[in-house]
């Protein structure tokens, strides 16, 4: 184990958390792009059948309106969420990915350092031999 194990564990589960809050607010953005469609064919329909009455239903059409346009700018400040959601998970991945290649370096250093001392090593005990022949 390195001494950068801790961090690219704590960089992972930063990553998995991201990919869920990015699911989740995916989830929320379908369910508000559905949300506004059911209301505006519902709006639709019931336009069709109040024709002959459009007075007494014109409050529900300006309420049905109204929560249109709520569910849009739900929808965009949710879309606006997933972009910065993503951004921090493509910032993320970028940390991970030095934290892995520094990780990488540092297991090759420590990898060459022990075989030079284990030639060294080598190197001292057949210098000893040639010493004693």
């Amino acid at each position: 184990m390195s001494r950068l194990a801790p961090a690219l564990r704590m960089r992972r589960r930063q990553l998995d958390a991201l990919a869920l809050a990015i699911g989740a607010q995916q989830r929320r953005s379908v369910m508000l792009a559905e949300a506004a469609a059911a209301l505006a064919a519902q709006r639709k329909a019931e336009r069709a059948l109040a024709a002959p009455a459009t007075l007494a239903a014109d409050a529900w059409f300006e309420a049905a309106a109204r929560r249109l346009a709520a569910l849009a700018g739900e929808g965009a400040q949710s879309d606006q969420q997933l972009a910065a959601l993503r951004h921090a998970a493509g910032d993320a991945r970028a940390r991970l990915t030095l934290l892995e290649d520094a990780d990488t370096a540092a297991r090759t250093q420590q990898r060459r350092s022990a075989e030079k001392k284990s030639q060294a090593s080598l190197d001292d005990r057949s210098a000893a031999r040639i010493g004693r022949s």
